[in-house]
């Protein structure tokens, strides 16, 4: 949340600006730390990282950008989050870095609880769904589209064609 992931002048290897390169290699580098193999595409559109199995493909879509952090905050300054009555404040903590987070921590409990799962997850970051979704139109473009897609965002469900709804709330015991 520290991160100003907010669309910025491109350089090579940085499409969408440095603040989202940034998000990118700091979001492959977690995916590392808690064991899953991540790459960031070679010209810095999206990470992905991934839970190694076999069977059908499992795409979880989320996104790092997000929209600039005009005028005044109430809680806090935008990228210097707090944790306030047991909410984390601070820009992207709903739309969408939690998704991200979200999704490594599910990918954690079926790795480390080793439940029974016969599928390869595909955990997709993004950084510019904010601006024009220039970076899943390249995914689209290279890679193998999942056999199902899951993409939790901010105050939407995670759905399928928009469906169902799951909602699910994480509470640290």
């Amino acid at each position: 949340v520290r991160i100003p992931s907010i669309q910025s002048e491109a350089s090579i290897g940085a499409p969408f600006g440095e603040g989202n390169r940034k998000m990118l290699q700091e979001t492959a580098a977690l995916y590392e730390r808690n064991g899953f193999k991540s790459e960031i595409e070679k010209e810095g559109y999206y990470t992905l990282s991934y839970y190694e199995n076999t069977g059908k493909t499992i795409g979880v879509f989320s996104h790092g950008d997000v929209v600039p952090a005009d005028g005044e905050w109430l809680i806090c300054p935008p990228f210097e989050p707090i944790i306030k009555d047991g909410y984390m404040f601070g820009r992207g903590c709903n739309d969408d870095k939690s998704g991200v987070i979200g999704t490594l921590y599910a990918a954690k409990i079926i790795k480390e609880l080793k439940l029974p799962f016969k599928s390869r997850l595909v955990m997709y970051t993004g950084t510019n769904e904010e601006t024009g979704m220039e970076d899943i139109k390249r995914f689209s473009e290279k890679e193998k589209m999942p056999d199902f897609s899951l993409v939790p965002d901010a105050d939407y469900p995670y759905y399928c064609g928009e469906r169902s709804i799951l909602r699910y709330f994480i509470k640290r015991w």
